[in-house]
Protein backbone atom coordinates (compact mmCIF):
# COMPACT_ATOMS: atom_id res chain seq x y z
CA UNK A 1 0.00 0.00 0.00
CA UNK A 2 2.60 2.60 1.03
CA UNK A 3 4.23 2.02 -2.78
CA UNK A 4 0.84 2.73 -4.16
CA UNK A 5 -0.02 5.68 -2.24
CA UNK A 6 3.46 6.87 -3.44
CA UNK A 7 2.86 6.28 -6.76
CA UNK A 8 -0.64 7.91 -6.54
CA UNK A 9 1.11 10.74 -5.35
CA UNK A 10 3.87 11.40 -7.73
CA UNK A 11 1.63 10.98 -10.88
CA UNK A 12 -1.76 12.74 -9.67
CA UNK A 13 -1.74 15.19 -12.09
CA UNK A 14 -1.02 13.08 -15.13
CA UNK A 15 -3.33 10.74 -13.78
CA UNK A 16 -5.91 13.80 -13.43
CA UNK A 17 -4.94 15.07 -16.81
CA UNK A 18 -5.46 11.54 -18.28
CA UNK A 19 -9.10 11.46 -16.92
CA UNK A 20 -7.82 8.37 -14.85
CA UNK A 21 -7.58 9.29 -11.42
CA UNK A 22 -11.35 8.50 -10.43
CA UNK A 23 -9.76 4.84 -11.78
CA UNK A 24 -6.73 4.89 -9.76
CA UNK A 25 -8.10 5.44 -6.60
CA UNK A 26 -10.86 2.69 -7.15
CA UNK A 27 -7.90 0.76 -7.41
CA UNK A 28 -6.63 1.02 -4.18
CA UNK A 29 -9.71 -0.63 -2.58
CA UNK A 30 -9.04 -3.40 -5.01
CA UNK A 31 -5.75 -3.60 -3.83
CA UNK A 32 -6.92 -3.81 -0.48
CA UNK A 33 -9.55 -5.93 -1.42
CA UNK A 34 -6.51 -8.41 -2.88
CA UNK A 35 -4.50 -8.11 0.44
CA UNK A 36 -7.28 -9.05 2.64
CA UNK A 37 -8.05 -12.04 0.30
CA UNK A 38 -4.23 -13.07 0.41
CA UNK A 39 -4.86 -13.01 4.44
CA UNK A 40 -7.88 -14.53 4.43
CA UNK A 41 -6.42 -18.08 2.49
CA UNK A 42 -3.12 -18.28 4.73
CA UNK A 43 -5.27 -18.60 7.82
CA UNK A 44 -7.67 -20.32 6.22
CA UNK A 45 -4.62 -23.14 5.69
CA UNK A 46 -4.09 -23.54 8.98
CA UNK A 47 -4.93 -26.49 11.13
CA UNK A 48 -7.20 -26.75 14.26
CA UNK A 49 -5.04 -29.19 15.57
CA UNK A 50 -2.07 -26.72 15.08
CA UNK A 51 -3.57 -24.27 17.03
CA UNK A 52 -4.64 -26.25 19.42
CA UNK A 53 -1.15 -27.44 19.81
CA UNK A 54 0.04 -24.02 19.88
CA UNK A 55 -2.19 -22.80 21.80
CA UNK A 56 -2.00 -25.76 24.72
CA UNK A 57 -5.70 -26.09 24.66
CA UNK A 58 -7.31 -29.65 25.55
CA UNK A 59 -9.84 -30.13 22.60
CA UNK A 60 -11.03 -29.14 19.06
CA UNK A 61 -14.34 -27.78 20.21
CA UNK A 62 -12.53 -25.83 22.56
CA UNK A 63 -10.42 -24.38 19.88
CA UNK A 64 -13.07 -23.89 17.67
Amino acid sequence: MDRFKQILTQNARLFQADKNLTLVQRLKHTVIKFGLKKINISYSKILLSDIRTKLSLESNVETE
